[in-house]
């Protein structure tokens, strides 16, 4: 079975017989053979060219190809001519010459000599011999009046018509190149293509100066079938030539389409061997003996794949088959297709299966599904979609650290109030009279102020804070130098290696520190006991002093200490009072939208806002948090609903009244910010699901694509000015499915392969292309607006405003 496709062709409409001698002298080297022809062709793969002799054509050998090879699998030959087009100086100087190909809507022996008669009947009337032949470009518009053909100048080297015009004004040739149906050949040198695709530009509006579609393609010029595909007149001096490739099938109606569109129907050797390499795809589907759907088997294109149909059609079932049969595509569907009535087979399968496995990531969008995922708010679907999970749940991860950061901040501040309420409610704070008259009687005691003593010799913290930061350096600076990632220089390494001996050598220095700290409180410790040893032995009432001495230190540790509890209740007061619980990740999707994961802080609803209104009964918002705690303290506020201001109530109480500022980070909003700063939030539905298929789309781990209907909620002029660009650039580098029932995307887009949908006793699917002109008017009839798009299609430059200049 033949595919169904707009496939690649190899062409060559430049090949020359032995009868261009009669017209050029030694133009030809060696004897031309059909039958050489026809195995060179096959050989080298050409499947659609012409024969295009100098200023006359070879009917004999287009007799003798069209009666020996006339089959559809055969190369197919267009009746085709190089004309020598002359170009009369207004000045009246001697004309210039310029070479161009005419080829033909015919393909027939009939048509062939036709041609041939209607030149040699003008050449005649001329009165030009056979070497001297030429017309000028009005003549061949007069004689091929009623003729169907392409008009493809040389534009760089011999006798091209830039060097024709260059005397004239190169403005006259972009004119008529435009107003003819044209492509330009043989533009070897960047720097003169540049020259006359700027000069060419001029003459076009500026919606148009920027498409960069002017068609240019080399094709042999052979003039020795032996050396074939050697160029010109081949011999071993000359390269093979580079064979260019028109998108299509074989017939005229390609070509056409080619010079209309010429970025997504012409490509060069290089660009379609880049094709080549694209991963595995989905090739054909099989459908049969199933009761509601008549037997099909659908050949698919790599690259754009359009359904379209009227309502009730099929369509969306037909991209539901499709995604039920690929293993990793999870979809809902009414219709049983898990049977062997449906069959699939992909580019590395071997033969048809109930599913296959592509081992590509897939993309696979519902009608509907992208204006469901705002609606919803579960724009994760489009961090799957994109290939972002990963970093969506790095993402979550790193606002559920925010959580228990606040979490530790609340806790913390429910510890330093605990803290003060557990000293105020054990500790007293009383000196009698009698400890003061002992205190101040003249007894002789032994006296040692430890604390003091303590707090100037000995530095038990502070070496327990260097001791862990010593360790963990060493730890992360050890994994650091073993981690191969990093590629470390021999003097990288022997900087790290001297960083650790510092961190040993240091560690070791710590050692030594809290080793003579131990030996002082050791010795203070000692020194106490002998003191209150010597002390014991002392008479009574020094005996009575020292205790009295004793209770006063206990009085001053006891304020102290509610003190530095005062003091850290403050400390944590102000960082709750002063943190702001919002806080947003984001994950990069293009260079124009990221996905932005956020918790928000509203207006008066900060965590002092919602303790002092929800925790505390009176709390006033005129004083810090920390002068309400103390209120609460000293029993001046209570808790509200609760009996008591104990730590365990302020707990509860405060945990229960941020559950729901802790249920925003364990569900964070999620949305899409633009490059204009605007969001999905503050934009239309149309516009986000604008913003959802450019970044889709564009992703490049997507390898291939499923959309039903994606015009749902567009705008028309994104649909024209943004979508079918998109499409267009990425139908190369991954394959499509889409269903649509708008004409700009399978016909802008270019559709490789399009499926019609028709729904009477049973679904029926036919496959169609571009080039067909039969389809195009059966997708007239099924599009709305098709026609309209067609037309606008085919008027590929302002040819009003160059008719008017003309």
């Amino acid at each position: 079975m033949s595919r169904k496709y707009s496939e690649w062709l190899r062409i060559d409409l430049h090949i020359h017989t032995d009868k261009s001698k009669q017209t050029k002298t030694n133009d030809y080297q060696g004897v031309f053979s059909v039958d050489t022809l026809y195995e060179k062709l096959t050989e080298n793969n050409v499947q659609i060219f012409s024969l295009t002799d100098h200023n006359i054509i070879n009917v004999d050998a287009y007799k003798e190809y069209y009666n020996k090879y006339n089959s559809e699998e055969d190369p197919f030959l267009l009746v085709g001519v190089e004309l020598d087009i002359e170009v009369l100086s207004d000045s009246g100087g001697d004309a210039k010459l310029y070479h161009s190909l005419l080829i033909f809507d015919y393909h027939s022996k009939e048509k062939a000599e036709e041609i041939n008669n209607k030149l040699n009947a003008k050449y005649s009337q001329k009165g030009l011999d056979d070497k001297d032949r030429r017309l000028t470009i009005e003549e061949v518009a007069e004689l091929f009046y009623d003729d169907d053909f392409f008009f493809i100048p040389h534009a760089d080297g011999h006798r091209d018509i830039v060097s024709a015009y260059k005397d004239v004004g190169i403005g006259r040739a972009q004119r008529m190149v435009l107003l003819m149906p044209s492509a330009l050949e043989k533009v070897t040198k960047e720097e003169k293509r540049k020259a006359y695709s700027e000069g060419f530009s001029q003459l076009l509006t500026e919606s148009f100066r920027t498409r960069d579609d002017i068609p240019y393609i080399e094709f042999s010029d052979n003039h020795n079938i032996d050396q074939y595909p050697k160029r010109h007149k081949g011999g071993e001096e000359q390269s093979n030539h580079k064979f260019y490739y028109i998108k299509g099938s074989k017939n005229y109606e390609t070509i056409r389409l080619a010079f209309i569109d010429p970025r997504s129907r012409i490509k060069s050797q290089s660009e379609f061997d880049q094709l080549d390499s694209i991963s595995n795809k989905i090739k054909k589907l099989k459908i049969e003996n199933e009761l509601k759907i008549e037997d099909i088997e659908i050949c698919f294109s790599p690259h754009l794949n359009v359904i379209i149909g009227g309502r009730s059609s099929g369509k969306s079932l037909l991209m539901n088959i499709l995604g039920k049969k690929i293993d990793k595509v999870n979809i809902a569907s009414h219709y049983d297709i898990t049977n062997e009535n449906f069959l699939i087979k992909s580019k590395d399968d071997n033969d048809y299966k109930v599913t296959t496995s592509l081992g590509v990531e897939v993309l696979y969008i519902n009608q509907g599904d992208i204006v469901r995922y705002f609606e919803h708010n579960d724009l994760k679907s489009l961090a799957k979609d994109t290939h972002k999970l990963d970093e969506y749940e790095q993402a979550l991860g790193k606002i559920k650290e925010e959580k228990e950061n606040l979490q530790h901040k609340i806790a913390d501040l429910v510890d330093a109030y605990g803290d003060l309420v557990d000293i105020g409610n054990e500790v007293k704070y009383e000196l009698h009279q009698s400890t003061l008259s002992h205190i101040f009687s003249e007894e002789y005691v032994l006296n040692l102020d430890g604390s003091q003593i303590k707090e100037e010799l000995i530095n038990t913290e502070k070496i327990e804070e260097a001791q862990e930061l010593v360790e963990e350096l060493l730890e992360n600076t050890k994994q650091f130098k073993s981690n191969e990632i990093f590629e470390f220089t021999s003097d990288e390494k022997t900087i790290i290696e001297s960083f650790l001996n510092i961190l040993e050598a240091k560690q070791n220095l710590i050692k030594e520190k809290n080793s003579k700290d131990l030996k002082k409180s050791s010795f203070l410790e000692k020194v106490k006991v002998e003191i209150d040893t010597v002390n014991g032995t002392l008479s009574q009432g020094a005996q009575e002093k020292n205790r009295a001495k004793e209770k006063l230190e206990n009085l001053k540790n006891n304020i102290k200490a509610k003190i530095k509890r005062a003091s850290a209740l403050k400390k944590q007061s102000e960082i709750v009072e002063r943190y702001n619980y919002a806080t947003e990740e984001s994950i990069n999707l293009s260079n124009d939208v990221s996905l932005v994961l956020s918790v928000k802080q509203e207006e008066n609803h900060s965590l002092k806002d919602i303790i002092l209104s929800d925790v505390i009964s009176r709390g006033e918002s005129s004083k810090s948090l920390y002068l309400n705690l103390l209120d609460l303290y000293n029993g001046n506020q209570r808790i509200k609903n609760l009996g008591g201001n104990t730590k365990d109530n302020f707990d509860k109480k405060l945990n229960t009244v941020l559950k729901g500022v802790y249920e925003k980070f364990d569900k964070p909003k999620d949305y899409l910010r633009y490059s204009d700063g605007s969001t999905s939030e503050e934009n239309s539905p149309g516009l986000n699901s604008e913003k959802y298929l450019e970044v889709v789309l564009e992703n490049d781990t997507i390898k291939i694509v499923f959309i039903d209907q994606p015009e749902d909620n567009l705008g028309n002029k994104f649909i024209s000015d943004i979508l079918v660009e998109i499409i267009r650039k990425i139908k190369f580098q991954k394959q499509i499915f889409l269903v649509t029932h708008n004409p700009a995307i399978a016909v802008y887009g270019d559709a490789e392969c399009i499926v019609i949908a028709e729904n009477t006793d049973k679904i029926r699917y036919k496959q169609i292309t571009l080039e067909d002109k039969d389809a195009q008017k059966e997708i007239c009839s099924v599009l709305d607006g098709g026609e309209y798009i067609f037309d606008n299609r085919s008027k590929k430059y302002n040819i009003q405003k160059l008719l008017r200049r003309s």
